[in-house]
């Protein structure tokens, strides 16, 4: 479950940082953390555009006092937080912005932790910081399980998505559910090339160009399997409801950056992008429409073109 702060106020400094400037403020408008099966997302949002980072401890801050002159006294009154152990984690996002993100490795479930940001505008650090933040991961996974959209049987015969041609195929749910994971057989076409590729998840309709994108995950090939080995790539999460009756369909096709090994270098060889997906041409039985499919992704007219004979390996899980 998403947990959400949100605040108006800009705190005074703490400790938060090394080198201060009295030149700028943030006011942190508000703070969310979104759990998964391995990654917590925490997106922070300010007021003026600025570059933050994410002070993160396993320790609960520490309070102490410090002095301060009121009328010519001295009081032990003002109060400052502190943390003993921490790590500085700079947002995902370049430059200035006014929305913040960073993906940290999930925590154990049932433990916390504790965080403040601090940061600059235009590259001059701020004297603003927040208070001190904490997220308790109550998250539990629940591994995804196979629907009855998937081919993953009498694999025979590759399907290529080549530097002009995205390949995939067509499934149809018999019921509502989330999609929680697409698994695919693909792997890079040769060794001695090397790009990046994406995976998307489509409602059917129109050409290549105008099917509107639900899903996608970009990659890059040499995270797949390498050649001749036809094991599974599992792409998570996913988290797209899907309704019985409607078609969908799952895409590869590379896109430009693709280098070839030549000459003891990789060189620049966009012409000879590929990936290879598995399909089965004996006897393809996925029901509800699959077929192997491909249409030339730079050609904004192009329209897919089904292969008959040929299932795409696929699973879908929710």
């Amino acid at each position: 479950m998403a947990v959400i702060y949100r605040s108006g106020a800009t705190c005074q400094a703490s400790i938060g940082t090394k080198f201060r400037s009295m030149a700028c403020h943030i006011s942190f408008r508000s703070v969310s953390f979104v759990p998964a099966a391995t990654t917590v997302t925490i997106t922070v949002t300010t007021n003026v555009p600025c570059h933050l980072f994410c002070r993160l401890s396993k320790e609960p801050p520490r309070i102490h006092k410090k002095s301060v002159m009121r009328r010519g006294e001295a009081f032990m009154s003002e109060l400052r937080f502190c943390f003993t152990v921490y790590e500085d984690n700079e947002q995902v996002e370049a430059g200035d912005t006014l929305e913040h993100t960073w993906v940290k490795p999930a925590w154990p479930f049932c433990t916390t932790k504790y965080f403040y940001l601090w940061g600059s505008i235009s590259g001059v650090t701020c004297v603003s910081t927040s208070p001190p933040f904490h997220y308790h991961n109550s998250y539990i996974y629940v591994p995804p399980v196979e629907t009855s959209d998937k081919y993953d049987i009498n694999w025979r015969v590759f399907h290529f998505a080549q530097y002009w041609n995205a390949h995939g195929g067509i499934f149809e749910p018999v019921h509502d559910y989330t999609a929680k994971r697409i698994s695919l057989i693909t792997t890079p076409y040769s060794a001695d090339r090397k790009g990046p590729y994406i995976v998307k998840l489509t409602a059917v309709g129109g050409s290549c160009w105008e099917e509107e994108v639900l899903w996608s995950h970009a990659g890059y090939s040499t995270d797949l399997p390498p050649p001749g080995d036809y094991s599974w790539t599992d792409y998570e999460p996913v988290d797209i409801p899907l309704t019985a009756g409607v078609q969908y369909r799952i895409v590869i096709h590379t896109t430009p950056g693709w280098l070839a090994w030549s000459a003891g270098a990789w060189i620049p060889w966009e012409a000879g992008a590929a990936l290879s997906s598995r399909c089965d041409s004996l006897l393809p039985l996925y029901p509800r429409g699959n077929k192997c499919a491909g249409c030339n992704f730079r050609d904004s007219s192009s329209i897919w073109t089904n292969t008959l004979t040929q299932d795409l390996c696929f699973k879908v899980w929710e």
